[in-house]
């Protein structure tokens, strides 16, 4: 086992545009399924989609029997659904392209570091596995045979997940198992006896200035939610309408407020939204100075 090394600060490493979803126990797919799931569950069309022969992309299909160039009615349905399908990926990070029928999608995904360090005596063999950008993790505990030796996947409390022949898989399969993304996991071992490096904190910014559009979201969403939070359904193009309302929104305007920390989307689908104390806290230092705004959102 190597001496504790530096982990990367996770503030060094964008995410290039993609949509980071909180951790969800259990989860059985990769990170693109999910990522996909959130826009594609509701799309319009109800496209068939799942991972492709490349387990790294998503492929949308249409239904239909037949050829897809059968008649100019066809033509024009999948042109228009694949415009729709197209803006609902990108609208979380994918880059989409055309497929043989209908869409393929990927997308390149940030980091997730992992710490791996001794736990409890040194004849139970178990490692503690930390996510530390996201709180979560689970053990790894080595169970030696007459013949060879595997690795238990276990839960924070002991629950059996899986059993993996490497520690790396065993990282791989937590990441999985808490729907991280998982195509690039950098470890840092950490020996028996040190203590888990800390990364350098992030610098302090300010959240940046917002487009009107958000602006109106958040000061509707701060009105609206009285403590469960606000929810919207799925609207044709990338947008989503506010429950017992006329208000549309783009997906886009809920990105700033998310990223600056000011509102919370849950899984950024079926939950609803609230608004964080550091979004009451920016209404408060920018108070309105007309209504129009607001009363439009909630008309």
């Amino acid at each position: 086992m190597t001496e504790a090394t530096e982990i990367p600060n996770p503030a060094d490493e964008p995410s290039g545009g993609v949509r980071i979803l909180p951790p969800a126990p259990g989860t059985r797919h990769h990170y693109r399924y999910r990522l996909a799931k959130t826009v594609l569950a509701d799309a319009p069309g109800q496209p068939m989609w799942s991972t492709g022969g490349d387990p790294k992309s998503i492929v949308a299909l249409h239904h239909h029997a037949g050829r897809c160039d059968q008649s100019a009615k066809r033509i024009r349905e999948h042109a228009e659904l694949n415009a729709q399908w197209t803006s609902l990926l990108e609208s979380v990070g994918f880059n989409v392209r055309p497929g043989r029928c209908g869409i393929v999608a990927t997308c390149a995904l940030p980091r997730t570091v992992a710490v791996v360090e001794p736990v409890g005596p040194a004849e139970e063999f178990t490692r503690k596995v930390t996510f530390p950008d996201h709180g979560v993790g689970g053990l790894l505990r080595l169970e030696p045979t007459y013949a060879s030796a595997d690795y238990s996947v276990l839960t924070d409390g002991g629950d059996f997940l899986w059993s993996v022949k490497t520690i790396d898989r065993g990282i791989a399969a937590l990441a999985l198992h808490w729907g991280l993304p998982d195509d690039d996991i950098p470890t840092t071992h950490v020996a028996r006896g040190h203590q888990v490096p800390q990364p350098p904190p992030s610098p302090k910014t300010a959240p940046p200035a917002l487009r009107p559009a958000a602006v109106t979201l958040l000061r509707t969403l701060a009105r609206l939610d009285t403590g469960s939070g606000v929810t919207f359904h799925h609207a044709p193009a990338g947008r989503w309408r506010l429950e017992d309302g006329s208000y549309v929104v783009n997906d886009r305007t809920f990105h700033p407020l998310e990223s600056a920390g000011l509102i919370d989307v849950g899984d950024g689908s079926t939950d609803p939204v609230s608004v964080t104390g550091a979004g009451r806290a920016w209404l408060a230092a920018h108070p309105q100075t007309t209504g129009r705004g607001a009363a439009r959102a909630g008309s």
